[in-house]
């Protein structure tokens, strides 16, 4: 047996620095529909502005992330533009096991993650379901049906999925601290944003047609985003690599305010502030 220690050594401190962050065979199910652009613009931050009101998401099991055990992870997005350049906007992530996965993302990126009750995905066949489950409410249930999408449209917002390709990519990440005081109140500031590289290296894909409910929770408001019409998805395995990051933008006064009121959802439940 491996002698145990809190400490660990210099050698596997070395590696968590330098170990690179892959979400390594990854393999799910992709989902997009139209959502009520009023609505997404008011779940974005100031200087995030809406490039198009669709939003996407996943549900998938990352097999072999180099962090951490494999666990099932869903998440909603959107493409935002910021001072003029496009990029992918989290919303919200939702993890089932490997509580690591969860911590390592919010406290080196800020990346909007908590823990779901359950993430179930499967598929039999042509036929894919997935449900998301957080405080007893189904967040997100979903079912699929390899072949068309719903709407040929969809073919935009998955294009260049074919195996083989290596796609780049870039995520928009908010980033704050958030402090105990000597006057022991919590202190947040030194608000940022984090634009990083990702790099998707796709090895299989297959189109498909989805239908997508969520289910309304003040802890996990993705029904917030209303599925006007869906547009179809793709079960796929891929791999995906963060590149570092690339930029840091100071964000101060108001906006930086608007920034804390619109990721604190993504980050805490209701009970944080004093809703009972």
């Amino acid at each position: 047996m491996a002698e145990i220690s809190f400490k660990k050594t210099p050698e596997e401190i070395a590696y968590f620095k330098n170990n690179p962050i892959v979400m390594g065979d990854e393999e799910g199910l992709y989902f997009a529909y139209i959502t009520d652009p009023e609505a997404l613009a008011n779940a974005l931050p100031a200087g995030m502005e809406i490039v198009s009101p669709v939003v996407f998401g996943y549900v998938t099991h990352i097999r072999k992330p180099s962090f951490c055990i494999d666990y099932l992870e869903a998440a909603i997005m959107t493409i935002g533009s910021f001072d003029g350049q496009p990029g992918v906007y989290p919303l919200a992530f939702l993890l089932d096991k490997g509580d690591t996965g969860t911590f390592l993302g919010r406290d080196i990126l800020s990346i909007p993650k908590k823990t779901a009750d359950s993430i179930v995905l499967n598929r039999s066949g042509d036929e894919i379901t997935a449900k998301v489950t957080r405080l007893g409410v189904d967040v997100l249930d979903i079912t699929a049906q390899i072949g068309d999408f719903n709407d040929p449209m969809c073919a935009q917002v998955f294009a260049a999925r074919e195996p083989g390709a290596e796609v780049p990519g870039l995520n928009y990440f908010y980033k704050y601290d958030v402090d105990l005081g000597s006057d022991g109140k919590v202190h947040i500031g030194g608000v940022r944003l984090l634009a990083c590289p990702i790099t998707m290296t796709y090895h299989s894909w297959e189109n498909a047609s989805v239908n997508v409910g969520l289910g309304a929770s003040e802890d996990d408001p993705w029904a917030a985003l209303p599925v006007l019409k869906p547009l179809g998805g793709g079960w796929t395995n891929f791999d995906c690599r963060m590149d570092g990051v690339a930029k840091v933008v100071a964000i101060d006064g108001d906006a930086a305010e608007d920034v804390i009121a619109k990721n604190f959802a993504a980050r805490y439940d209701r009970f944080a502030m004093n809703a009972k």
